[in-house]
């Protein structure tokens, strides 16, 4: 991953499940007989030493969006993992007849009339045909 002096990366905490902010203070290019070595050190708040990004365990971002993506991209896939072992698991226990009917029907959402639609529909008019008919007179 290239890193630039100045530059705050994020990194991905695996023990304790955080996102920490860290801003890259040094760069330190170690050559030797076999080869140049480049080590980056961060600051991170509420740490009183520098962190040394090879010695991290955790994953490092160079931007909150890839972050972002990240962890919704685990989430889901672990919500998905759960659901389909409990669906695993019902059709063991009980078959999977039972299950495909037990899964409820998608729920129709009305949506809340506007301010103009409520108007709208005021300004009808009902109007007698003569015959026995009545028609609904729109504007």
């Amino acid at each position: 991953m290239k890193h630039e002096v100045g530059n705050v990366v994020y990194l991905l905490h695996p023990e304790r499940s955080a996102v920490l902010p860290g801003r890259i203070l040094e760069q330190v290019t170690k050559k030797t007989i076999s080869g140049e070595e480049q080590y980056f050190y961060v600051e991170i708040p509420g740490s009183s030493e520098l962190l040394n990004l090879s010695d991290f365990d955790g994953t490092i971002f160079n931007d909150a969006k890839s972050v972002k993506e990240h962890l919704f991209s685990t989430l889901k896939q672990n919500i998905e993992n759960l659901v389909d072992e409990s669906v695993q698991q019902a059709e063991t226990l009980w078959g999977l007849e039972h299950v495909k009917k037990s899964i409820p029907a998608a729920k129709k959402r009305s949506r809340r009339k506007t301010k103009n639609q409520v108007e709208k529909e005021e300004v009808q008019t009902l109007v007698d045909l003569g015959d026995g008919t009545v028609a609904r007179l729109k504007q």
